[in-house]
């Protein structure tokens, strides 16, 4: 006799003696709909259920009486120790050991290192911490083994190891995890779980172990978060319970074949959290977004402070082989990016005279040598008027994390700093003085034509300050103006008697390359005024040069 189930939206024709069969596979759930007799009913409702749930209970407690030896339980145990053994130098390699297995969230992501999301979980900083561990993780597993076998344990430890490491990889990256913690959370709510769900098929001593033993690991995970303990990665925690609560649903008693499913499917999926992590690598770690007065970039969220081969402070890789970083200049004359960029092409040559520099736009990327490896460091300018932005990476020639990193160069933004922005508030004042260092702040910005809007205004309020001229004649030898001379000859017409128009004026002669006039100008006016500090202190700075 043929009755019609409807499975995930799809309605099958099979034998009613197949029923009690996919029931106990855990292939229909109560609610499945099937039609018997004409009409549909939730497979709950049929004899069959009955028969498949009293089945299941019969093979769950005939495997928990049967026993025998917990070989998983052992071996998972075991491995453990041997780690912990080897790291701790009873075997050559205990410095290898140490330094690649932890979980170090910088090293999976940007090195592809993903075996540390295993590894990890075998590694332990004592022998109290290990001893606890595995006293827990071995307790229980002993119990889930009678009652899952072998599968079960292994699908429930790399389950519960890899989702803590995953967690504690992106939620605490800052300290590098070791430990089988997140493994003993995860066995502890998987036997909760499967105690409950079986409840019936297990003994009295059984169901207080397996219902309840999770809530006293869960009681001092708790108090420990409470009270706040150093050291602890409660994010491992949190990814083993998930992981054991997950699981325990999907394993059957006296299901061999299921349970090795299972561990094939958790197989599957940690296979394919490693590829993608291979593959994505640095894309897959977070940014955090810095404003340095004014000045926004983007850098890993993962790096800690750092230092530029070149001498500027930023942010290193945990790794140690990769920094971000910020120069941040405002220069005596605006300088056009391809200048900035030679002098930065400069100071890398400090480094490596054989430094070979490559220039695109705004950008460079500079090949050097640097205490015998081959490295790369990527640049982008940013100018605006006097203020130069120059955006580093340095990193190993040839690393995958370069794309990345230059993205990460692009996010540069400008906007003026906090000295700029104040100095034009006084844009909309009446005071002349306060208009002119707004004119000045807004030359400085790269924004002339607003400059000399402000000079203007200020001129219109108090024509009679020389103070709003000075500046005039400071911006117009700042950006070496073709009619510095004309406003040179203006200032000096109206105020022909102020020692300190004439000072400026002659820096301005200097500054587009008409020294000698200026120290005319300075001469004429110490004869009529001699030992004035301002007229000396401008023949000094002519004199001296730049």
């Amino acid at each position: 006799m043929l009755v019609r189930v409807q499975l995930d939206g799809t309605e099958l024709r099979i034998p009613r003696n197949d029923l009690a069969g996919m029931i106990g596979e855990g292939r229909m759930g109560p609610e499945t709909p099937v039609e018997v007799d004409g009409r549909w009913v939730a497979a709950r409702t049929l004899p069959e259920w009955d028969a498949a749930l009293r089945s299941e209970q019969a093979a769950a407690r005939r495997v928990w009486a049967q026993g025998g030896v917990p070989w998983a339980s052992a071996v998972v145990v075991g491995l453990c120790v041997r780690v912990y053994l080897w790291a701790e130098g009873v075997w050559p390699g205990a410095d290898v050991v140490g330094r690649a297995f932890d979980r170090e969230s910088t090293e999976i992501v940007e090195h592809g290192e993903v075996w540390r999301l295993l590894s990890y979980g075998g590694l332990h900083a004592s022998t109290v911490h290990i001893t606890s561990n595995l006293l827990m993780l071995g307790f229980v597993a002993v119990y889930l083994e009678r009652l899952l076998g072998a599968p079960g344990v292994f699908a429930l430890f790399t389950g519960c190891v890899w989702l803590g490491g995953m967690l504690s990889c992106w939620f605490s990256p800052e300290v590098p995890a070791v430990g089988a913690s997140g493994a003993d959370f995860g066995f502890m709510v998987a036997a909760g779980v499967l105690g409950w769900r079986w409840a019936d098929a297990l003994p009295q001593a059984a169901r207080r172990v397996l219902g309840g033993a999770s809530f006293v690991y869960a009681a001092w995970t708790l108090l420990n978060l409470i009270r706040g303990a150093e050291g602890v990665d409660h994010w491992c925690h949190i990814g083993g319970a998930l992981a054991g609560g997950l699981l325990a649903p999907w394993f059957r008693p006296a299901a061999p074949r299921r349970n090795l499913a299972v561990l094939g499917g958790v197989v599957a999926v940690i296979a394919a959290s490693f590829v993608t992590i291979r593959v994505a690598g640095m894309r897959l770690e977070p940014t955090t977004e810095l404003d340095d007065d004014g000045t926004s970039w983007v850098r890993p969220a993962w790096w800690q402070p750092g230092w530029l081969p070149t001498g500027e402070s930023g942010w290193a890789s945990r790794c140690g082989d990769a920094t971000i970083g910020l120069r941040s200049l405002r220069a005596d004359r605006p300088r056009p990016a391809e200048e900035v960029l030679a002098a930065w092409s400069d100071d890398v040559r400090r480094l490596d005279p054989a430094a070979v520099i490559e220039v695109a736009g705004d950008g460079a990327v500079a090949h050097y040598r640097l205490a015998e490896r081959d490295r790369e460091l990527h640049a982008r300018v940013l100018v605006r008027g006097r203020f130069e932005r120059v955006l580093m990476a340095d990193l190993p020639a040839g690393d995958a994390r370069a794309t990345t990193l230059d993205r990460a160069l692009d996010s540069l933004l400008f906007t003026p700093p906090a000295e700029a922005r104040n100095a034009l508030t006084g844009e909309t004042t009446g005071s002349s003085r306060l208009r002119a260092r707004a004119a000045e702040a807004a030359a400085d910005l790269g924004d002339l034509g607003r400059a000399d809007r402000l000079i203007a205004a200020a001129r219109a309020a108090d024509g009679g300050d020389p103070a709003v001229d000075v500046t005039e004649l400071r911006i117009a030898g700042t950006w070496r103006r073709e009619d510095a001379a004309t406003r040179i000859g203006a200032a000096l017409g109206r105020f022909p008697d102020s020692r300190d128009v004439a000072a400026e004026a002659a820096r301005t002669w200097a500054a587009v390359g008409r020294t000698d006039e200026g120290l005319r100008l300075l001469d004429e006016r110490l004869a009529a005024a001699p030992g004035d500090r301002a007229l000396t202190a401008a023949r000094s700075e002519l004199t001296r040069g730049p």
